[in-house]
């Protein structure tokens, strides 16, 4: 588990690095959708603040 943005955003790169090329179409075009909100997603580390439960139920 990352405990900071840096090391959140080091290990998304390094994921993203790997998924694209996999050569697994379906899991390159989720890690690119993934990359386009790579911003938002990190936002947790900074505000620790997420809206997991509420997606949940929804």
């Amino acid at each position: 588990m990352q405990r900071n943005r840096t090391q959140a955003e080091e290990y998304f790169e390094d994921w993203y690095y790997l998924a694209v090329n996999s050569g697994i179409k379906q899991l390159i075009k989720f890690a690119q959708k993934l990359w386009a909100y790579r911003e938002y997603i990190l936002n947790y580390f900074d505000h620790l603040i997420s809206d997991a439960r509420i997606e949940g139920i929804n």
